[in-house]
């Protein structure tokens, strides 16, 4: 977390006070390939790419630089990385994030992100052909 607020402090590109315990423990369950509970260093390395990109896709969200987006441009940023939600979906992640303002902080959107990756890793996972199908809705 010391290091993320040193990127991220006061005076750079993003308003930040900080990641909150469930983001970091979402960022390891993610990255822990080798399940040791820690990020090691070429983890690390994977994840900071990683970030980098998630960083650069919330500053172009971010254009006030206020330090958050709208719930409709977290599901802009989310279709820019990749992630192609449908509108029910959508709508949760909208709910589960935002605050009272419809607004998602940087530290919100990261955890965001950071489950929806580790989701679909899970899935990819899961499917282990091309033939096999992981056939789920929306609450499980």
């Amino acid at each position: 977390n010391y290091m993320f607020c040193f990127f991220l402090s006061p005076g750079r590109e993003i308003k930040f006070d900080g990641l909150s315990l469930s983001t970091c423990h979402s960022i390891i369950n993610l990255m822990d390939v080798d399940n040791t509970g820690k990020m090691e260093f070429q983890e690390f390395k994977v994840f900071w790419d990683k970030m980098k990109k998630w960083i650069m896709l919330f500053l172009s969200f971010d254009t006030d630089r206020s330090g958050k987006m709208s719930s409709y441009e977290l599901r802009t940023a989310l279709k820019a990385a990749g992630m192609n939600l449908n509108n029910q979906l959508l709508q949760l992640i909208g709910l589960r994030f935002a605050d009272d303002n419809y607004d998602i902080d940087f530290d919100d959107y990261l955890t965001c992100i950071v489950r929806l990756e580790n989701m679909f890793s899970t899935l990819k996972k899961l499917t282990y052909s091309l033939e096999t199908a992981v056939k789920i809705n929306i609450y499980d």
